[in-house]
């Protein structure tokens, strides 16, 4: 299926204001928001959202989900010690596809920064945008997307989650944004 849209995935707590109002004020910009799809297996309702946003014709498309959010969550659950499903999550990527881009807002904290800021942004640093949690914050950096190498496909992403594992999170004194030093170790599954 050719894709005439540009799928930008904002990760945080409760985007979907964000991204409504980011649609609104940009007629470049079209939304696709979970909400809207009927409440069932999240799987099946992120599968929905997600050929939504392959279908648009606005320029960007932004969502406030991640396509792998269900790989996310176990992998995260895994790290933090707690009951965790993330070897079935895994085996379960396989026709999934991942956004072209995700703007990670910048109060995200816990496992999710060393998911977005570690695993993701080393397979392509220039994809992984922080932004702040302001619609105008965000249309600016869609205005100043920059090219990277693609994101891998799902599967791959999927099977580095049972190994990767951060090694520590520091901040810079230049910049004041987190920054991820990381590793693939085995890790309990």
């Amino acid at each position: 299926m050719a894709r005439f849209t540009t799928i930008v995935a904002l990760i945080g707590q409760d985007t979907d204001p964000l991204v409504s109002a980011v649609a609104t004020r940009a007629t470049n910009v079209g939304a696709v928001l979970l909400r809207d799809f009927e409440p069932e297996e999240p799987r099946n309702r992120l599968r929905l959202a997600w050929r939504e946003a392959q279908r648009r014709k606005a320029i960007y498309t932004l969502t406030d989900f991640d396509p792998m959010q269900p790989v996310v969550d176990a992998w995260a659950q895994r790290s933090t010690g707690h009951e965790h499903d993330l070897s079935l999550e895994v085996a379960s990527t396989a026709k999934m596809e991942l956004p072209e881009y995700l703007f990670v807002t910048d109060d995200l904290e816990g496992e999710l920064v060393h998911w977005y800021h570690g695993l993701m942004h080393g397979y392509s640093s220039r994809r992984v945008v922080t932004v702040e949690r302001l619609p105008e914050a965000i249309h600016s950096a869609l205005e100043h997307l920059r090219a990277d190498r693609p994101f891998p496909n799902a599967d791959v992403v999927a099977r580095a989650a049972l190994d990767f594992a951060p090694t520590r999170l520091s901040r810079s004194t230049d910049s004041g944004k987190a920054s991820i030093a990381t590793s693939f170790v085995a890790g309990p599954r």
